[in-house]
């Protein structure tokens, strides 16, 4: 791993993007709900902390570049090697029909979709115009997300007044025009995440890292379950928020307590930790293919007659378990071997 890097960084990226493949493969129960709380708002807390506001601000055009090509480009590749596979197998072939309802998706919805994004508020919706590869839809969305806070704060900076009312602005806007006409490539997720980059970008400038302690853990327990408790079932993708401030309190909490879990092991080290870090580290990869290796091991799951085909999904921990595997080790494999290969490079570190 390169020296330059921050190990518990790529650790808690890894911890929740393990989080994340769980998620998509687990049986119903209360943890789904509390992994939902945190695990997608993390990631745009995350990209707050590592953004470079003063380096970058003057330099709007480069910075653009430069995440254009790590988060727009490995989108675009994953989306359009994904579309004619499925096109074929699934469609055509009647292959790769179990999960999520993806063969009955329209090839010309499904092909567009790639370039105007998912506009879905709603579960039953989502087959006639559903993203293929569904787990990449958040990559444009950080994308944007990036690129607005930086926009914003090149023309309002200079006033913390203006700039913080510019952010609540636009995240009132996000929270508006997703629960009334959701916009495309899913800007106003875009903009109600500018609340989480700014908590990102304030936890660098502070160095809040340093200085969480054990009351300030508890006190983030007690607000994630709080918002638990009393909030709805969160699915950012969906625009299922419940209330404003809930949905607030209980991603930055879970995040801080991810974050401290996360200096704890990587000071403790080992293989474990290893592990975890390096799924941090090539975390486009698993997103990226987590889902096509599920959808197969699932297909051959049904073809064995082991389970009913509308009781497959979130069915089995035993089938949970193995998904999991298979969806975080093979990507890492991939990536140990070929990670400098062409495709495969514009998915890895």
């Amino acid at each position: 791993m390169a020296k330059s890097r921050i190990q518990w960084i790529d650790f808690v990226r890894g911890l929740v993007v393990i989080l994340i493949v769980l998620g998509h493969v687990m049986p119903k129960c209360d943890a789904l709900k509390l992994i939902f709380i945190f695990h997608l708002p993390f990631f745009f807390i995350m990209a707050g902390y590592v953004l470079n506001v003063e380096k970058w601000s003057p330099n709007f055009e480069e910075f653009a570049k430069k995440i254009a090509k790590r988060l727009l480009l490995p989108y675009i590749v994953a989306e359009i090697i994904w579309y004619p596979i499925w096109f074929i197998f699934s469609h055509e072939m009647g292959f790769f029909t179990h999960l999520w309802r993806l063969s009955e998706a329209d090839p010309v919805n499904g092909f567009f979709t790639i370039f105007w994004g998912a506009i879905n508020n709603d579960y039953d919706a989502a087959v006639d115009a559903p993203l293929l590869l569904g787990p990449m839809w958040f990559f444009p969305c950080l994308f944007l997300a990036e690129i607005i806070y930086l926009g914003l704060h090149k023309i309002f900076g200079k006033d913390f007044k203006k700039f913080f009312a510019s952010l609540t602005v636009a995240a009132g806007l996000g929270f508006f025009f997703g629960k009334i006409q959701p916009l495309p490539q899913a800007i106003d997720i875009a903009l109600v995440m500018q609340i989480f980059v700014a908590v990102g970008v304030l936890m660098k400038k502070f160095k809040f890292v340093e200085k969480i302690n054990l009351p300030i853990i508890i006190a983030s327990m007690i607000f994630v379950v709080i918002s638990y408790n009393f909030n709805d079932f969160i699915d950012t993708s969906f625009r299922m928020y419940g209330n404003p401030i809930l949905f607030y309190l209980g991603a930055i909490c879970g995040t801080i307590i991810c974050i401290k879990i996360s200096v704890i092991f990587t000071k403790i080290g080992g293989k474990i930790s290893d592990f975890i870090s390096y799924c941090g580290l090539q975390s486009v990869l698993v997103v990226a293919i987590h889902i096509p290796l599920i959808i197969i091991l699932y297909d051959l799951i049904m073809g064995m007659k082991f389970f009913e085909n509308d009781k497959l999904l979130h069915s089995s921990w035993i089938v949970a378990i193995i998904a999991l595997i298979l969806g975080v080790t093979i990507p890492l494999l991939i990536a140990k071997k070929f990670r400098k290969k062409p495709i495969i490079k514009y998915f890895c570190n």
